[in-house]
């Protein structure tokens, strides 16, 4: 099976799919880059609202809410993987279901392993879920 993949703003490719997703490297200059740039909502705001500016928000309330650093920094990373797979709006990720939910997941996971935030993010889920939500 062939993997899809894209070249990110660093002229790396980054894989979709199959085992050659075990090549990809992640920086947070890329993830910075590219989250600056996705709007959220599909774009349906009255201004321009990134996934970055969406992430920023949700670190600095986990970090007025006095939770650990590690919280903070899930807080900050929990869209990362909208970089590399876009954002979709609920809707359509509901339509799209069991196969949007294999893409996401396996990007989402692999970008916890690389920042150690595996276990940050099965502990805190509810937090981080609620301050990502009261965000919107």
């Amino acid at each position: 099976m062939s993997s899809h993949w894209i070249v990110t703003a660093d002229g790396m490719p980054h894989y979709l799919s199959g085992y050659d997703m075990a090549q990809n490297k992640y920086s947070i200059e890329v993830i910075a880059h590219a989250g600056a740039q996705i709007n959220r909502f599909t774009g349906h705001c009255i201004r321009p609202y990134s996934v970055v500016e969406h992430q920023l928000l949700c670190a600095d309330i986990a970090e007025r809410l006095s939770l650990p650093l590690a919280v903070q920094l899930a807080c900050l990373m929990h869209d990362a993987h909208e970089v590399f797979v876009g954002d979709c709006s609920s809707p359509v990720k509901w339509e799209l279901g069991q196969a949007w939910e294999r893409l996401e997941s396996a990007h989402e996971n692999a970008l916890r392993r690389h920042f150690g935030l595996t276990a940050t993010f099965a502990a805190h889920r509810g937090q981080i879920k609620a301050i990502d939500r009261s965000e919107e």
